[in-house]
């Protein structure tokens, strides 16, 4: 009996220094306070996360707001339970605190864990955003829609001159729908995808796709009578995702349509450099302010809203061909000077190339 119990003796010992290895290396930071809210214990990630150097003996030294300080002395006092979510500089920071308790449940003090949420937090603020643009966005033409509808019913039907202009606003306006509709449904396959890494690539011959992505653009390119100008190796093979690459530039060809004036010329070329595959669009528009280059590819961000609205543009595209871009391990920017048009560029990785 006595070999067992000092057995079990020494297997609990030995399990301490573990234990504070553990600790000391959370991620999370994590802070024991006695009942007076003096420091018992700091781990290093609470010190780096609260930025101090080294533990001070009380709890105000390490955290300075009093909302803070109150729920950590409720915690060691009462005994119950608290969780806070708190701006800390630049960043947020969840604290829980929760009593520390004594073999025979007498409250000995409290725990403090420190999580940095900044990410999560950034990520609910840009999901709310998210959602009040595309209601936004979806109420303009729903709103169009019924009011037209509303006045044809109310009488304005008899008139077949007044009926046709409003059956033209009402599909122009249901035409507009549908098309964010199909680009939000195309952003969420696209998200969907690379999250479960389902991004599948073929070798296929750049210059066919470009080709491709022009053709399809063919109607809108003969009404403005822009010319289209390609350069690239015809023999140039680099594995890529066809329908993905091909839809973004698509989107990039119909952008620079959008923004050239009547009989310019768009230029499309593709190029290997440094094992990375290189495609760029430029278009003869009036160029883009510096200022708004970095958030061109945000969702539903337009230069000039009014004018991206009246030109059909639902603010998705660009997002569009940033994902696929990431899809492929790329990354897509834009370069403009005004009154030179825009240059917009797609490099992903070229490994595999064949000429």
């Amino acid at each position: 009996m006595n070999t067992g119990n000092t057995a079990l003796a020494v297997n609990a010992s030995s399990l301490r220094p573990l234990s504070d290895r553990v600790l000391l290396n959370l991620v999370d930071g994590v802070v024991t306070v006695d009942r007076s809210l003096a420091i018992l214990n700091c781990n290093r990630a609470a010190l780096r996360l609260l930025e101090r150097d080294s533990s001070p003996l009380l709890l105000s030294g390490l955290i300075t707001d009093p909302a803070l300080l109150a729920d950590a002395s409720e915690a060691a006092i009462s005994g119950r339970q608290f969780e806070t979510l708190s701006p800390w500089g630049e960043r947020f920071y969840r604290f829980h605190f929760q009593p520390l308790l004594g073999e025979i449940d007498e409250k000995l003090g409290a725990v403090i864990v420190i999580s940095d949420v900044t990410h999560l937090k950034k990520l609910e603020n840009m999901r709310r955003e998210f959602v009040a643009n595309v209601s936004h966005e979806l109420k303009t033409p729903v709103t169009a829609i019924i009011g037209f509808l509303d006045t044809l019913l109310s009488g304005a039907v008899t008139d077949p001159a007044g009926r046709r202009r409003y059956l033209e606003i009402i599909s122009r306006q249901a035409h507009r729908l549908q098309k964010l509709v199909s680009d939000l449904l195309q952003l969420s396959r696209l998200e969907q995808d690379l999250e479960s890494d389902r991004i599948e690539l073929v070798e296929e011959r750049i210059h066919e796709i470009l080709t491709s992505a022009s053709e399809l653009c063919e109607l809108r390119i003969q009404e403005k009578q822009i010319k289209v100008r390609i350069e690239c190796d015809r023999s140039l093979i680099i594995p890529v995702n066809v329908s993905l690459l091909e839809q973004a530039l698509v989107n990039l060809i119909d952008n620079a349509i959008t923004y050239s004036p009547n009989g310019s010329t768009i230029e499309i070329a593709s190029a290997v450099n440094r094992k990375r595959l290189r495609i760029e669009v430029k278009d003869a528009g009036a160029g883009i302010p510096e200022e708004h280059l970095p958030r061109l590819f945000e969702r539903f961000y337009r230069v000039d809203k009014g004018r991206s609205r009246e030109l059909g543009g639902t603010g998705l595209g660009l997002s569009i061909v940033k994902h696929a871009a990431i899809a492929h391990g790329g990354a897509v920017w834009a370069e403009s000077t005004l009154g030179s048009g825009a240059r917009f560029i797609i490099e992903i990785p070229s490994a595999g190339v064949s000429p």
